[in-house]
């Protein structure tokens, strides 16, 4: 046991402590040698607490929620961690569209709001309520555009707008969306 009180976690105490690890499975008391690796919890709560929802404890605090997990008191972590809602009410995707100045920053840098809108169908009406124009191209700009990448790839990796825009055009703006 003193080789489980000086290890990190269970991946440092197999490492470092292979035979003993063995020991304790054979012997059947690795669950106890398991309990003392993991963290306590009220490190668990105090992680959850510094957490923003579910979602982001089970990201920035993997190791506390595989720990909850274990302990069984994940649903006691999740009793005080706040859900937010997956998709947000019309007045929230408008709240948070106008802090942006265009349709592109919009759904760039706020994808949740931008995806609600999309899924509720309401993406056009927020347009026109945000006075945004969906931007046109014309042959010179997307030829501009294009002539920025060394790749086809790239062109379509770093701005697909413009890159689909120039598939759907006539032959001098496809054979850009395809050069090599």
């Amino acid at each position: 046991m003193e080789e489980a009180e000086s290890a990190s976690g269970l991946a440092d105490f197999y490492m470092r402590f292979r035979d003993t690890w063995k020991s304790a499975r054979e012997g059947g008391f690795l669950g106890e040698v398991k309990s003392l690796l993991l963290p306590g919890a009220e490190e668990i709560f105090e992680a959850a607490g510094m957490a923003s929802g579910r979602e982001d404890f089970r990201v920035r605090f993997r190791r506390m929620h595989q720990a909850a997990d274990e302990r069984g008191i994940m649903e006691q972590v999740y009793a005080v961690l706040p859900d937010p809602p997956r998709r947000l009410t019309w007045g929230q995707v408008v709240e948070i569209a106008r802090t942006h100045e265009d349709f592109t920053t919009f759904w760039r840098q706020d994808y949740r709001a931008y995806e609600s809108a999309l899924r509720a169908r309401q993406l056009d009406r927020l347009i026109v309520e945000m006075g945004w124009t969906r931007q046109k191209w014309c042959d010179d700009e997307l030829r501009d555009r294009g002539g920025d990448y060394e790749t086809r790839l790239a062109f379509r990796t770093y701005d697909l707008n413009a890159y689909r825009a120039a598939a759907q055009r006539g032959p001098t703006c496809r054979d850009l969306s395809r050069h090599a």
